[in-house]
Formats: structure tokens, sequence, C-alpha cells
């Protein structure tokens, strides 16, 4: 007997239905990204209110993060970075955050993840996550943007790129009173604390301790040091 109303049991009704497809997104047009602003506006002023305690009124930071700044040192390009920041509500009654987009230079850059922490009573925290994907080899600085009740506040956001920190830690060689004929000798200490290696070049010139006639030569050394570019590509 045929049912009058097919179901899952026909054939082929067990098969999960097809994804919908999600093309890739568009961008905005000059008239969206107003609107969008416009929106994002509203949204910080229907949200911000004064927080009154015993007749004082609360101001400056609400949420204190920790660590207090988003830092990426010595980052490679083709690597993601995931950092987590915790969030303190140092204010004096319950208080609540939103994470606002980045701007638009460097948005495509970060992810950020959190879920939306509620109302949180002065001393609780909530954990905010930063992934940084580096599209280039350049120093990045910018700002996590966090809206919460008692007004906007940011997080600074640090990643520096690999580079050669080096330094002379002998700045000058004093060899003191040297008689005719007697060798004396001094170390020169040169050091790197980045990340990408480099050589030194050491060369040894003359030039004359002074001007009157009679005056004799002085050994002088400099140092050259270069990032290697091989090791920087």
């Amino acid at each position: 007997v045929a049912p009058a109303v097919p179901g899952t049991w026909d054939d082929g009704g067990d098969e999960a239905p097809e994804p919908r497809k999600v093309g890739p997104a568009r961008e905005l047009s000059v008239l969206e990204k107003r609107y969008l602003a416009q929106a994002l506006e509203r949204q910080k002023t229907a949200m911000i209110k004064p927080q009154v305690v015993r007749g004082k009124a609360f101001a400056g930071t609400s949420f204190l993060p920790s660590p207090a700044a988003v830092e990426v040192v010595d980052f490679e390009l083709g690597r993601s970075y995931r950092r987590t920041i915790t969030l303190t509500n140092v204010s004096r009654a319950f208080n609540t955050f939103r994470v606002l987009p980045l701007a638009d230079a460097v948005t495509d850059w970060f992810k950020v993840e959190y879920a939306l922490p509620g109302y949180l009573s002065a001393g609780t925290s909530a954990k905010v996550t930063v992934t940084f994907t580096p599209q280039v080899n350049e120093d990045v600085f910018a700002e996590l943007p966090v809206l919460a009740e008692t007004g906007p506040e940011s997080v600074p956001i640090r990643c520096l790129r690999r580079r050669v920190q080096a330094s002379v830690l002998d700045a000058q060689l004093d060899f003191g009173s040297v008689a005719l004929g007697e060798a004396k000798t001094l170390v020169v200490r040169f050091v790197n604390d980045g990340a990408l290696p480099t050589r030194a070049v050491v060369e040894a010139g003359e030039e004359v301790a002074g001007e009157s006639e009679g005056d004799g030569l002085g050994d002088t050394m400099r140092a050259a040091l270069a990032e290697d570019a091989a090791a920087a590509a």
C-alpha cells in the first residue's frame, strides 16, 4: 500500500540535505560602511550609562587586562600566534563588555574569540583570545577596542617581527699609557639580542692621534653590523 503522503520512508529519505553554499563575503559599499558605523555608534550610546555607587560616579578603566597588552615578539610569516588575555571588572558594581571590530587596516590579520560574559560582578573576569596571522613582515601596532557599560576602552596590540638587535658592550677602548715597543690587548664584545642572525665585520685602520708633528699613530677599530638578507627571507 502506497502512503498518501511521502515521508522519510521513501527511497533517499535518509540522505542528509546538501549544505548551503555560501560564497565569499563581498566588500561593503561606501553607503553600507556608513550605515554600519552609525549602527555601531547607536549601539555604544545605548549601552553606555554612568555607574553610580553610594552617590559616587565611577570613572576610569573598568576592565583591567592581564597581561596588559596582546604581544607577539619575533613573529614569522606563514605562522599563526594565539594569545589569551583576562579582563577583570575593577569597577565598583556589576559591569559587562563586548569587543568591537578592529581597525580596517589590520582586521584581516586578527581573529578574536570570546563568549559574551553577561554581567560580571566586581572582581570577576572573562577571557578573550586573539589569533594573529601576519601578512607582511612589518611591525604591527593596533588596539583591541572594548566597549564596557561604563564607556569605551582598549587593549594595546604589539606584534614585532624578527630583527637584529646588535650592540657593542665596550663602546670605548682605553689603552692607557703604552710605551714604545709595548703591546697591550683589549677585548671588544659584540652582542646580538635579536632573533635574526647577523655577522660582525671588524676593520682595522689608522688615524693620527694629534695634529702636531711627531705625534704617534693610534690603531682604531670599527665594527659594521649588517642584517643577513638570506636569513631574513
